[in-house]
């Protein structure tokens, strides 16, 4: 009876899962379309997994979580191969998600976006230099687009966020404060979608 309880559980889980990477496959497939990018099927796989990941609470707040980023990339440039190759991996996949799911967290905080990005984007290239030397299913190409465009990415997990987030009106009114601040074309245009005209796009229309 055991047994079979735990089969269950293991059924559910993975469809659960599966459930979920289709969602965030379709918030991503939305999300490059609407930025017009092209990229690799594995590296389109790739920023779904790690939504995937981070959907669970205890990958998104480790415990050395508290750690400056500045010490751990200093870890993950002085530590033994294997080490390395986590620790660069485990920082490019943590700045990249929180600079774009998490940006208005950045601005109470000494560091902003910029030095995520900055950060995310040297450690997606280092793994990048390390696989170029190895080439297991092309890994050093993923972080390599993961490291060039890693500006893209953020802004395509920027939109996953948006549009999982603003089907209520708590969700529109953080989308339409956003766009205060930024005057985004994109954003304005997704409040567009869901029929909230941004007052500077009505006021420009009135006058025409």
């Amino acid at each position: 009876m055991r047994k079979g309880v735990d089969v269950t559980r293991d059924k559910t889980s993975l469809t659960t899962e599966k459930d979920l990477g289709e969602y965030f496959g379709g918030l991503v497939t939305q999300a490059l379309q609407s930025q017009k990018a092209q990229t690799l099927p594995v590296v389109k796989q790739y920023i779904i997994s790690l939504l995937l990941d981070y959907s669970r609470t205890e990958n998104l707040y480790p415990k050395d979580q508290e750690e400056a980023l500045a010490f751990r990339w200093l870890h993950a440039l002085t530590a033994e191969f294997g080490e390395r190759v986590k620790s660069l991996k485990q920082m490019g996949d943590f700045t990249l998600f929180v600079a774009g799911f998490f940006p208005d967290s950045l601005s109470r905080k000494l560091i902003d976006v910029d030095y995520y990005m900055a950060l995310g984007g040297k450690a997606y290239g280092c793994l990048s230099q390390i696989f170029t030397h190895y080439h297991p299913m092309k890994t050093d190409e993923l972080f390599g687009d993961l490291s060039h465009r890693f500006s893209l990415f953020v802004d395509v997990l920027s939109e996953v966020s948006e549009r999982s987030s603003i089907s209520t009106d708590t969700g529109l009114l953080r989308l339409y404060e956003r766009w205060i601040r930024t005057r985004s074309e994109r954003l304005a245009r997704m409040l567009s979608d869901r029929g909230v005209i941004p007052m500077e796009s009505l006021h420009k229309d009135f006058i025409q």
